[in-house]
């Protein structure tokens, strides 16, 4: 090892060292925003602190290497096991890997705190929450018949990847009767009847490395012939959970959601702020994520993906628990500024271990 390349805390006293875990991309250092870890970076700069990058390979038992910005660029060092750790690792798999799995007992053993530990997959978030009141009526594909029947019941529903992010994989089946049944792609629209629908479930049932969870289909509130719905943010940088901002996403009535890469575009809040109200829309997110809690502990950021019906009624789709990266800007930051909060919060507030 070269010592050149050595953090050390004698030679420049940090309050705070803050570890990011990230995963490994090809022909990139890291997986992940690096704008959104540079404003990480700089924020606790600001406040005497410091924070790297790094992956699961560049893990040692006595030293992580990681990722610095200096100079416009990221260089290379060795540091100690920081104070706190950011869980930003892309995937479950990753998560679940025997080393990633035996770092986070060694991060245990040391008393280092870390967060968010784990993506929660939408059944699990379901399970969790245990409220039909939160989300619309949903059940796993488990056997063609009954998901036929589901069909049946609701006229509209979604079919989505348990484990599915930013809207990859989803579907929607419209019910009209046996021999007119509406089919949606990301890509692709199409008339079938009731013998391709048993087909299209039976294929999904096949594929073992993927479950799938319907959905109640939900006619969303439009503006201007847009259907949106929202993305709000919240962290829990002490032991109250904040809305750190609420984002609004539209898309016409021919795409499947409102993500930005499905085809879904931005709208600022204000645009629709005369169609909802605002205060209620907080109070039930605050009330997911206070329920969300009992069940996950160990969460401290989240973002809520939530629709309101045209009867007003509000519905929750999804909980993020590695959200990506805001594109309204005033969000973004006071996210960054949120999460500093964080991490000296739980420096100071839990027992921490010797460097190794």
């Amino acid at each position: 090892l070269n010592r050149k390349n050595h953090y050390k805390t004698g030679d420049r006293p940090f309050m705070i060292l803050v570890g990011i875990l990230s995963g490994t991309k090809k022909k990139k250092r890291f997986s992940g925003d690096e704008q959104f870890f540079q404003m990480i970076q700089f924020e606790l700069e600001q406040r005497g602190g410091l924070s790297f990058v790094f992956t699961p390979k560049m893990i040692d038992e006595d030293f992580i290497e990681g990722y610095v910005f200096k100079n416009e660029r990221w260089e290379k060092k060795i540091f100690p096991y920081p104070h706190v750790i950011y869980n930003r690792l892309p995937s479950r798999n990753a998560e679940l890997s025997k080393p990633i799995q035996t770092f986070f007992n060694t991060l245990q053993s040391y008393h280092i705190p870390y967060f968010n530990k784990r993506f929660i997959t939408k059944w699990e978030q379901i399970k969790m929450l245990n409220d039909s009141s939160f989300f619309p009526d949903s059940e796993r594909l488990t056997d063609s018949e009954k998901a036929y029947r589901f069909l049946k019941k609701h006229a509209f529903i979604y079919i989505k990847p348990v484990s599915g992010k930013v809207g990859k994989g989803i579907s929607t089946l419209t019910y009209d009767d046996e021999n007119n049944i509406l089919l949606k792609t990301q890509t692709n629209t199409k008339t079938i009847n009731r013998d391709d629908v048993q087909q299209l479930f039976s294929l999904l049932l096949k594929q073992s490395h993927t479950e799938h969870l319907l959905q109640q289909g939900i006619h969303l509130r439009k503006w201007n012939e847009w259907k949106y719905d929202f993305r709000i943010l919240l962290i829990k940088p002490h032991d109250t959970w904040k809305i750190i901002g609420i984002g609004v996403r539209a898309t016409s009535e021919h795409n499947i959601t409102t993500h930005t890469l499905r085809g879904g575009t931005i709208l600022p809040l204000e645009t629709i702020q005369s169609n909802v109200n605002i205060n209620e829309l907080t109070i039930f997110a605050l009330e997911i994520v206070k329920k969300l809690t009992e069940a996950t502990p160990f969460l401290k950021e989240c973002s809520l993906d939530i629709g309101q019906d045209e009867d007003g009624h509000f519905w929750l789709f999804e909980v993020n628990t590695k959200p990506m990266t805001f594109d309204e800007k005033e969000i973004q930051k006071r996210r960054v500024q949120t999460l500093s909060d964080t991490f000296y919060f739980l420096k100071e507030t839990k027992t921490l271990g010797e460097y190794p």
